[in-house]
């Protein structure tokens, strides 16, 4: 129970930090965030944000592709 614990705070460390990394005080278009053996690209396009997810441990790869909130004036 322990390690599920902590590996869910870690994860939620990582996500904190692609979170900021998009949306915080000096957001980027596209980057990379790396924690242990995770690395999560990201590109914003004018109507999506596409997360490509790496786990060099295993191989996995996980792709995300989430709509941009658009508002009208």
């Amino acid at each position: 129970m322990f390690v599920r614990q902590l590996e869910g705070r870690l994860l939620s460390a990582l996500a904190g930090q692609v979170t900021e990394a998009i949306f915080g005080s000096n957001p980027s278009d596209q980057g990379t965030v790396t924690f242990g053996t995770t690395e999560v690209t990201f590109e914003r396009t004018v109507d999506s944000i596409s997360l490509t997810i790496v786990d060099s441990l295993d191989g996995t790869v996980t792709e995300i592709v989430v709509p941009q909130l658009v508002t009208g004036s």
